[in-house]
Protein backbone atom coordinates (compact mmCIF):
# COMPACT_ATOMS: atom_id res chain seq x y z
CA UNK A 1 0.00 0.00 0.00
CA UNK A 2 2.25 3.18 -0.83
CA UNK A 3 -0.77 5.27 -2.62
CA UNK A 4 -1.13 9.00 -1.44
CA UNK A 5 -4.07 11.28 -2.08
CA UNK A 6 -2.66 14.06 -4.35
CA UNK A 7 -6.00 16.62 -5.41
CA UNK A 8 -4.96 19.09 -7.63
CA UNK A 9 -7.78 19.82 -9.94
CA UNK A 10 -10.88 18.77 -11.57
CA UNK A 11 -9.81 18.56 -14.73
CA UNK A 12 -11.26 15.27 -16.62
CA UNK A 13 -9.09 12.73 -18.82
CA UNK A 14 -8.97 11.50 -22.26
CA UNK A 15 -11.90 13.15 -23.53
CA UNK A 16 -14.68 13.03 -21.00
CA UNK A 17 -18.24 12.84 -21.58
CA UNK A 18 -20.19 15.75 -20.51
CA UNK A 19 -20.85 15.01 -16.97
CA UNK A 20 -23.17 15.27 -13.98
CA UNK A 21 -24.07 17.30 -11.03
CA UNK A 22 -21.11 14.95 -8.96
CA UNK A 23 -22.71 12.97 -6.32
CA UNK A 24 -21.85 13.69 -2.72
CA UNK A 25 -20.53 10.70 -0.33
CA UNK A 26 -19.54 10.17 3.05
CA UNK A 27 -16.82 7.93 3.03
CA UNK A 28 -17.15 5.64 6.38
CA UNK A 29 -14.35 4.74 8.27
CA UNK A 30 -13.70 1.36 7.25
CA UNK A 31 -13.16 2.52 3.40
CA UNK A 32 -10.14 4.20 4.45
CA UNK A 33 -7.61 0.78 5.28
CA UNK A 34 -7.85 -0.11 1.70
CA UNK A 35 -5.84 2.47 -0.48
CA UNK A 36 -7.21 0.46 -3.31
CA UNK A 37 -10.41 0.91 -2.12
CA UNK A 38 -9.39 5.13 -1.82
CA UNK A 39 -8.04 5.04 -5.01
CA UNK A 40 -11.34 4.28 -6.70
CA UNK A 41 -13.50 7.06 -5.03
CA UNK A 42 -10.39 9.87 -4.34
CA UNK A 43 -8.93 9.68 -8.45
CA UNK A 44 -12.86 9.99 -9.79
CA UNK A 45 -13.35 12.52 -7.42
CA UNK A 46 -10.22 14.58 -8.78
CA UNK A 47 -10.10 14.07 -12.63
CA UNK A 48 -14.30 13.52 -13.65
CA UNK A 49 -16.13 15.34 -10.89
CA UNK A 50 -18.21 12.56 -10.65
CA UNK A 51 -18.01 12.27 -7.13
CA UNK A 52 -17.69 14.79 -4.45
CA UNK A 53 -16.15 12.82 -1.22
CA UNK A 54 -16.73 14.13 2.15
CA UNK A 55 -15.03 12.80 4.97
CA UNK A 56 -15.03 14.01 9.11
CA UNK A 57 -12.15 14.05 11.62
CA UNK A 58 -13.74 11.59 14.08
CA UNK A 59 -14.05 9.35 10.74
CA UNK A 60 -10.37 9.35 9.78
CA UNK A 61 -9.71 9.27 13.34
CA UNK A 62 -11.62 5.84 13.99
CA UNK A 63 -9.82 4.52 10.71
CA UNK A 64 -6.67 5.54 11.84
CA UNK A 65 -7.15 3.92 14.89
CA UNK A 66 -8.20 0.38 13.06
CA UNK A 67 -5.13 0.58 10.72
CA UNK A 68 -2.93 0.73 13.83
CA UNK A 69 -5.02 -1.27 16.42
CA UNK A 70 -6.35 -3.89 14.65
CA UNK A 71 -4.30 -4.01 11.40
CA UNK A 72 -1.30 -3.41 12.57
CA UNK A 73 0.01 -0.52 10.33
CA UNK A 74 2.86 1.36 10.77
CA UNK A 75 1.41 4.74 12.86
CA UNK A 76 3.69 7.21 11.07
CA UNK A 77 2.28 5.50 7.55
CA UNK A 78 -0.78 6.16 8.87
CA UNK A 79 -0.42 9.65 9.65
CA UNK A 80 1.16 10.21 5.88
CA UNK A 81 -1.38 8.45 4.91
CA UNK A 82 -4.63 9.92 5.84
CA UNK A 83 -2.78 13.53 5.72
CA UNK A 84 -2.59 13.37 2.70
CA UNK A 85 -5.95 12.80 2.18
CA UNK A 86 -6.71 15.85 3.66
CA UNK A 87 -4.72 18.38 1.95
CA UNK A 88 -5.95 17.08 -1.38
CA UNK A 89 -9.09 16.92 -0.38
CA UNK A 90 -9.33 20.02 2.06
CA UNK A 91 -13.13 20.97 1.02
CA UNK A 92 -14.37 17.85 1.78
CA UNK A 93 -14.11 17.38 5.47
CA UNK A 94 -17.61 18.26 7.61
CA UNK A 95 -18.14 19.06 10.95
CA UNK A 96 -21.07 17.18 12.12
CA UNK A 97 -23.57 19.15 13.92
CA UNK A 98 -23.75 17.99 17.38
CA UNK A 99 -27.77 18.60 17.46
CA UNK A 100 -27.89 16.23 14.57
CA UNK A 101 -25.98 13.57 16.33
CA UNK A 102 -28.13 13.40 19.41
CA UNK A 103 -31.53 13.01 17.64
CA UNK A 104 -30.36 10.07 15.24
CA UNK A 105 -30.78 6.73 16.75
CA UNK A 106 -28.63 3.65 15.27
CA UNK A 107 -27.77 0.27 16.65
CA UNK A 108 -24.73 2.25 17.73
CA UNK A 109 -25.21 5.30 18.97
CA UNK A 110 -21.04 6.23 17.83
CA UNK A 111 -21.88 5.65 14.55
CA UNK A 112 -24.24 8.57 14.79
CA UNK A 113 -21.67 11.13 13.81
CA UNK A 114 -21.00 9.29 10.56
CA UNK A 115 -25.14 10.31 9.28
CA UNK A 116 -24.85 13.76 11.19
CA UNK A 117 -21.59 13.97 8.65
CA UNK A 118 -23.52 13.56 5.88
CA UNK A 119 -26.55 15.43 6.81
CA UNK A 120 -23.83 18.50 7.32
CA UNK A 121 -22.61 17.94 3.77
CA UNK A 122 -26.22 17.41 1.96
CA UNK A 123 -24.64 13.58 0.77
CA UNK A 124 -27.55 11.76 0.25
CA UNK A 125 -25.54 8.17 0.18
CA UNK A 126 -22.94 6.31 3.14
CA UNK A 127 -20.38 4.08 1.90
CA UNK A 128 -19.94 1.40 4.02
CA UNK A 129 -19.00 -2.12 3.96
CA UNK A 130 -20.95 -2.28 7.78
CA UNK A 131 -24.74 -1.48 6.28
CA UNK A 132 -26.61 -3.45 9.00
CA UNK A 133 -24.79 -0.27 11.16
CA UNK A 134 -27.12 1.90 9.24
CA UNK A 135 -31.06 0.68 9.15
CA UNK A 136 -32.93 2.25 6.27
CA UNK A 137 -35.61 3.61 8.36
CA UNK A 138 -33.30 5.56 10.71
CA UNK A 139 -31.90 6.93 7.94
CA UNK A 140 -35.02 7.97 5.78
CA UNK A 141 -35.91 10.86 7.70
CA UNK A 142 -32.60 12.72 6.68
CA UNK A 143 -32.36 11.52 3.30
CA UNK A 144 -29.69 9.40 3.52
CA UNK A 145 -28.88 5.62 2.62
CA UNK A 146 -26.43 3.60 3.19
CA UNK A 147 -24.85 1.49 0.32
CA UNK A 148 -21.75 -0.71 -0.27
CA UNK A 149 -18.85 0.33 -1.70
CA UNK A 150 -19.05 -2.50 -5.01
CA UNK A 151 -23.01 -0.73 -5.59
CA UNK A 152 -22.08 2.82 -5.31
CA UNK A 153 -18.89 2.10 -7.80
CA UNK A 154 -20.83 -0.10 -10.20
CA UNK A 155 -23.48 2.50 -10.36
CA UNK A 156 -20.84 5.17 -11.45
CA UNK A 157 -19.04 2.95 -14.08
CA UNK A 158 -22.67 1.73 -15.71
CA UNK A 159 -23.66 5.11 -15.96
CA UNK A 160 -19.81 6.96 -16.94
CA UNK A 161 -18.10 4.33 -18.67
CA UNK A 162 -15.26 5.53 -20.12
CA UNK A 163 -14.04 8.47 -17.95
CA UNK A 164 -14.23 5.43 -15.08
CA UNK A 165 -12.56 2.95 -17.24
CA UNK A 166 -9.69 5.85 -17.92
CA UNK A 167 -9.64 6.37 -14.31
CA UNK A 168 -8.92 2.66 -13.60
CA UNK A 169 -6.43 2.66 -16.36
CA UNK A 170 -4.56 6.02 -14.56
CA UNK A 171 -4.32 4.07 -11.59
CA UNK A 172 -2.66 0.93 -12.28
CA UNK A 173 -0.41 3.10 -14.63
CA UNK A 174 0.37 5.39 -12.06
CA UNK A 175 1.78 2.53 -9.73
CA UNK A 176 5.74 1.59 -9.74
CA UNK A 177 6.53 0.91 -6.44
CA UNK A 178 5.76 -2.21 -6.85
CA UNK A 179 4.35 -2.34 -10.82
CA UNK A 180 0.91 -3.24 -11.34
CA UNK A 181 -0.78 -4.51 -13.61
CA UNK A 182 -4.58 -4.27 -14.92
CA UNK A 183 -5.43 -8.09 -13.88
CA UNK A 184 -3.75 -7.82 -10.63
CA UNK A 185 -5.76 -4.47 -9.72
CA UNK A 186 -9.09 -6.34 -10.99
CA UNK A 187 -8.30 -9.42 -8.86
CA UNK A 188 -7.93 -7.59 -5.32
CA UNK A 189 -11.05 -4.92 -5.82
CA UNK A 190 -12.43 -8.48 -5.95
CA UNK A 191 -11.21 -9.69 -2.96
CA UNK A 192 -12.25 -6.48 -1.56
CA UNK A 193 -15.58 -7.17 -2.49
CA UNK A 194 -16.51 -5.19 -5.50
CA UNK A 195 -17.44 -8.27 -7.57
CA UNK A 196 -19.92 -6.80 -9.53
CA UNK A 197 -17.67 -3.22 -10.24
CA UNK A 198 -14.87 -5.77 -11.72
CA UNK A 199 -17.31 -7.74 -13.73
CA UNK A 200 -18.60 -4.74 -15.65
CA UNK A 201 -15.21 -2.69 -15.50
CA UNK A 202 -12.92 -6.33 -17.22
CA UNK A 203 -14.12 -5.54 -20.70
CA UNK A 204 -13.35 -1.89 -20.77
CA UNK A 205 -9.74 -2.14 -19.17
CA UNK A 206 -8.21 -5.64 -19.98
Amino acid sequence: MNSMAQHTSHASINDPEVLPTPETVVLDANIFPSTWLTDLFLSPAEHTGLLEIIYSDTILEESRRAMIDDLGFAAHWVDRYLSSIQMGFPYSRVVPDPDTMHRIVLPDPDDSHVVAAAVAAGASTIVTYNLADFPESELAPYAVKALHPDRVLTKILCNHTKPVADVLREIVSSKTRPPRTMPEELEQLHRLGLHSFVEAAAPHVL
